[in-house]
């Protein structure tokens, strides 16, 4: 499975929820992007806030509110268990 399609899943799981809906589009920019840097920085960004696919330390985190940072770190779950890679 593609990363597109990945967050296409992503996208379809959270349909009708407009808050996760636009935390996973903020976090398919890096997690689609060519550029290891940008998507370093996103990672880097996530484990700053202590993000996990449930919890984040950002503002957002904090009121229970879905947010990039988690959005990116579920995509990472995705695109492993895809590949079969334990997590």
């Amino acid at each position: 499975m593609g990363k597109i399609e990945i967050v296409a899943n992503a996208l379809k799981a959270v349909e009708g929820d407009k808050r996760w809906g636009n935390a996973i589009m903020r976090a398919a920019a890096p997690f689609l992007s060519d550029a290891p840097a940008e998507m370093q920085e996103a990672f880097e960004r996530a484990l700053m806030y202590g993000a996990s696919a449930s919890t984040c330390g950002c503002e957002a985190g904090k009121h229970d509110l879905p947010c990039k940072h988690k959005a990116l770190i579920r995509l990472l779950e995705l695109q492993a268990e895809a590949e079969g890679v334990l997590v």
